[in-house]
């Protein structure tokens, strides 16, 4: 019998907690959209890495010694040698070379940054598939800049960035309106090994205010941004780190259709003798609704001089009455002060 009361205890509390739940507004999340692998013919543009002369067409390089400095313009090079370059395609892979290392304190900051913007588009949605792979000198990593108004900045400066950790956390960070790091999923659940050396897929689908990445073809980690958004560019960052890019392929998404508002219907108007229909039909004297007790004698004549003080003086303003008012207090006061006082006046 214990037992039997026990079951039933555990399935009344289960009961009385589903009745309660809409009281308090629980709902269910909805599962993440599932990620479907498209060929390339589905994008509008497509770069391997293998032409220098078109990545610097459709590409502008930066480079930032400062996080939030100014951007020193440049190109990407073939030459592997070059100590000016800090970008260079060989093989289908475009890879970060130079300045990378520690400053004066021996630590790895957020600055001497290799910027690549995609300058042939700029987007407001979009879907971009783009393999990274993080250098093995640091702990930064490779980023994904989106909605940057001006070509060559640091995305905690102008729009946004999408990255993955050193342990997996997939992240957004921006500036003012996107604020952050917002970590939002796991890469480790899709095959990301921590410790950088290793290629892995990025997928980004951004409509409107929501973001959608993807790791290695796995299912979507998903983010609400902040409701204002503008067109931008999409820039690569090499954040102090030998990062590396491979097949980038973008496509430009619409607009998602806004929720049209309900009609709503008129409510019928209840039958009652205070219903404004009702109201609206009952008509009255015109004399019975302007005539009313006079306030000023109609026996005085006054001149216009006179009515407009009185006028004034009714809005709340200083007039003639008013200073009337005050010059029969003062006789008041006069009155009532002792006789023999007034004679020393005298």
């Amino acid at each position: 019998m214990k037992k039997i009361a026990k079951k039933i205890s555990i399935i009344s509390v289960i009961l009385f907690a589903v009745c309660l739940s809409p009281l308090f507004n629980i709902e269910t999340a909805d599962a993440a959209e599932e990620y479907a692998a498209k060929p390339d013919s589905y994008y509008d543009f497509i770069c391997d890495f293998t032409d220098v002369t078109a990545v610097n067409k459709y590409f502008h390089a930066y480079y930032l010694a400062n996080a939030l400095g100014s951007a020193k313009s440049e190109e990407v090079t073939t030459d592997a040698s070059s100590a000016d370059a800090h970008w260079l395609v060989q093989g289908g892979v475009l890879k970060r070379i130079n300045d990378v290392g520690v400053d004066e304190n021996g630590a790895f900051e957020t600055n001497k940054i290799s910027v690549l913007s995609f300058v042939k588009e700029a987007y407001l949605n979009f879907e971009l598939s783009l393999d990274l792979r993080r250098g093995q000198t640091g702990n930064l990593w490779p980023v994904v800049g989106i909605r940057q108004v001006e070509e060559g900045r640091y995305y905690l400066d102008d729009g946004a960035g999408v990255f993955v950790q050193s342990g997996g956390q997939i992240t957004l960070w921006g500036g003012q309106q996107v604020s952050g790091p917002h970590v939002f999923g796991d890469a480790k659940e899709s095959g990301y090994k921590s410790g950088g050396g290793e290629w892995y897929n990025i997928q980004i689908k951004l409509v409107g205010n929501k973001l959608s990445v993807s790791i290695n073809n796995g299912p979507y980690s998903e983010i609400q941004m902040f409701d204002y958004y503008e067109t931008g560019y999409v820039s690569l960052f090499a954040v102090n780190n030998e990062a590396e890019f491979r097949n980038f392929r973008i496509k430009m998404l619409a607009e998602p259709e806004k929720e049209s508002v309900p009609e709503f219907l008129p409510v019928a108007e209840a039958d009652t003798p205070d219903a404004l229909s009702n109201l609206a039909g009952v008509e009255k004297d015109a004399a019975e609704l302007f005539e009313r007790e006079g306030k000023i004698n109609p026996d005085a004549v006054y001149t216009e001089e006179i009515t407009r003080e009185i006028t004034v003086t009714a809005e709340g303003c200083k007039g003639f009455v008013g200073r009337q008012n005050i010059f029969a207090a003062a006789i008041i006061f006069l009155a009532a002060l002792p006789i023999r006082y007034r004679k020393k006046i005298q």
